[in-house]
């Protein structure tokens, strides 16, 4: 059998091909054939450059995959096994802040209890008022979904961030979402003497007229009554100010990603963190970014307040980065579908009223 040369082989396919297509294959070729040695080994990296970065996305999604598997089948067995026991009831029901360690320890580490507030009440750090047990939650600052090699590449320790009390505020529950969701953020401004006071600020001025606590008019808090009100604390302790910043850090990609340009606007313009810190690892943070929004970081946002971190292999630290952005993607769109259902069911009130 007579070999068939290399350059012969386009030749005899397309003479396969319809018309149309051996028209389009020699405009392609044309432009190959165009193109100097380096342009086209240029372009050719360039593609190899995007295969790469997709393959090690699919790679992170298949080791989530197998992750999220296990913590649903455990999280099955463990309400398979509470079902099966029997009920018991506390006579001293403290409420929703102390029916875990974590909840406990927030109690403890802010002083929320006896004779600050009066039992079966807990406290709003942004209201500053005392607030009934079951309407208000434990906010995590810090996404406690992230594993502990994630927390290492993002700040430098091994900290055990997801039970740290100052990983934490303690809010009414309609503010937590709006936390969650990034229509507000918690920023530090200078208080007297030592300690750091610390305020609350709208972000998407879209929300100013929502409705965080309804009642008599007099009562009535919209969102846009949340802009500029300090916190309020019952003791001297306070939440930890990295975990408040890389807070505000995904509060601005998730308003990239979203496309919430009044938001990201602000936060560009507007400078919320007048005092710098090494918060975060500047390399992890850069890929995070481009991960979860597509975007880079504005210097101006994390200029002093970020660190260089020990030189570690590229492929560990981006894997890292590419697995925590997936969580915090994952984060971002179950509070933001929880705060539309929340919208939609407090529309369909009101038009029934």
């Amino acid at each position: 059998m007579a070999s068939i040369s290399y350059h012969e082989i386009p030749k005899r396919i397309s003479s396969l091909m319809p018309d149309a297509h051996q028209e389009d294959l020699c405009i392609h070729k044309a432009r190959i054939d165009a193109l100097s040695h380096t342009d086209l080994q240029e372009q050719i990296g360039q593609v190899l450059s995007q295969y790469q970065q997709q393959a090690d996305i699919v790679r992170v999604l298949k080791r989530d995959k197998r992750n999220l598997t296990e913590d649903l089948t455990e999280k099955a067995e463990e309400t398979s096994t509470k079902a099966k026991e029997p009920r018991q009831n506390d006579p001293e029901d403290q409420g929703l802040l102390q029916r875990t360690n974590f909840k406990k320890a927030i109690v403890a580490y802010y002083g929320i209890k006896e004779p600050n507030v009066q039992r079966g009440y807990s406290w709003c750090h942004i209201l500053g008022w005392p607030i009934r047990n079951n309407l208000v939650k434990a906010a995590h600052i810090v996404p406690n979904g992230l594993t502990g090699d994630e927390i290492a590449h993002l700040f430098g320790s091994t900290d055990d961030v997801a039970q740290d009390p100052r990983n934490s505020l303690s809010l009414y529950d309609e503010i937590e979402l709006l936390l969650g969701t990034g229509v507000i953020a918690v920023v530090p401004e200078l208080g007297e003497g030592s300690e750091s006071a610390w305020r609350c600020v709208v972000l998407d001025e879209s929300r100013n007229e929502d409705l965080v606590i309804p009642g008599p008019e007099q009562n009535v808090i919209h969102v846009k009554d949340l802009d500029g009100r300090r916190l309020t604390f019952l003791n001297a302790n306070r939440p930890r100010r990295r975990y408040l910043y890389f807070r505000y850090i995904i509060s601005y990609l998730n308003h990239k990603r979203f496309n919430t340009v009044t938001a990201t606007q602000k936060m560009e313009l507007r400078r919320f963190w007048p005092s710098g810190g090494e918060y975060l690892q500047r390399s992890t943070m850069v890929t995070l970014a481009r991960c979860i929004s597509g975007c880079e970081i504005p210097e101006d946002l994390i200029q002093g307040k970020a660190f260089d971190g020990d030189p570690k292999p590229a492929g560990d630290e981006e894997e890292h980065a590419m697995s925590a952005s997936s969580r915090l993607r994952r984060e971002a769109e179950t509070t933001r579908a929880a705060t539309m259902a929340r919208i939609a069911a407090a529309g369909a009130e009101s038009s029934m009223n």
